[in-house]
């Protein structure tokens, strides 16, 4: 018999419940940007995110496309029967039956099962690289960065630093500018973008984030957000550098990495999101693999294309 999930266990995403899910979240160790804690509550009021926990396993429930969709249930284990109760409660829902974001380590314990059929999502699956290739751009095949680097070298004063709590106002000024810059109130998806980046910035601490900001001179050009999601892995979960300083955001790539410890292995620079312009510069950087994101439907679904949402404009 398939597991029921009630409507009314599900909370929204509070500062307070990091201690807990962040545990969660680091047990299941799924190898996708969506599992982290911070993710989950910067973007919580554009996703409509809600979280409930079912027999020992954290259940995230979201809105898209007008409809709700559920994350892989967040835990060890087998998640196959809890995976039935999201389709069932999916269903009452009025919802497509289907459970998003499943990571490659979920497929390889369930492909098995007769019950499911796994469909690629490669519009989020993950960019993993070498922390050592993005920190020292080495060989031929990064010489365009390196480049990019020694011109930003040759025409800039510049330091990159810790972001501390007193700078937090002089980086949300900046992202206000580069919002304006790259036209957000055109791009609803953009300007949430620039509004969970803020959000990540207010709770740093609370949200163990770790910030630097690029400098030229005295002023901002260049952001990134991130934070050790794994063992062995870094993930940036936010970037931004003003396009006209020649050269910003492969500085920020590669002073980033180099204040990730020598111990972490990987740097997962997130996901595309199906945006060409985004694709493109991610490939540049050489990706060493891909995290594989997969969508979990009934074995027999009957699958209808969505209408598309808007993602974020190409940076």
């Amino acid at each position: 018999m398939t597991l029921a999930i009630p409507d009314d266990v599900f909370r929204p995403f509070e500062v307070g419940d990091w201690d807990f899910l962040d545990g969660a979240f680091r047990s299941a160790a799924y190898r996708l940007c969506e599992y982290s804690y911070a993710t989950q509550f910067c973007w919580r009021t554009w996703n409509e995110s809600r979280w409930a926990l079912r027999d020992g396993w954290v259940l995230v429930r979201y809105r898209e496309h007008g409809q709700d969709r559920f994350l892989c249930p967040i835990g060890t284990g087998d998640p196959g029967d809890l995976i039935e109760a999201c389709f069932e409660r999916l269903a009452a829902l009025g919802s497509e039956p289907r459970v998003d974001f499943v990571p490659d380590s979920v497929k390889a314990r369930l492909e098995g099962d007769p019950r499911f059929r796994f469909d690629p999502d490669a519009s989020n699956d993950d960019y993993v690289y070498l922390r050592s290739d993005l920190a020292d751009l080495p060989g031929k095949k990064y010489a365009r960065k390196r480049n990019h680097v020694s011109r930003f070298l040759r025409n800039a004063a510049w330091s990159f630093q810790r972001v501390a709590p007193a700078d937090i106002p002089e980086c949300l000024v900046f992202l206000d500018d580069w919002c304006r810059s790259h036209g957000c109130e055109e791009d609803p998806r953009l300007e949430y973008e620039v509004e969970a980046v803020r959000t990540c910035l207010d709770h740093m601490m609370p949200l163990h984030q770790t910030a630097y900001a690029l400098r030229v001179g005295e002023r901002i050009v260049g952001l990134t957000v991130g934070e050790l999601q794994t063992e062995d892995t870094f993930v940036v979960h936010y970037e931004k550098a003003y396009t006209e300083q020649e050269g910003a955001y492969q500085m920020l790539a590669r002073e980033f990495a180099r204040t990730v410890p020598a111990t972490v292995t990987f740097i997962d620079r997130e996901q595309d999101m199906g945006v060409e312009g985004l694709r493109q510069s991610k490939l540049s950087f050489i990706p060493d693999h891909m995290e594989h994101c997969w969508i979990v439907r009934p074995k027999d679904a009957v699958v209808t294309a969505p209408p598309e949402r808007p993602g974020p404009a190409s940076l």
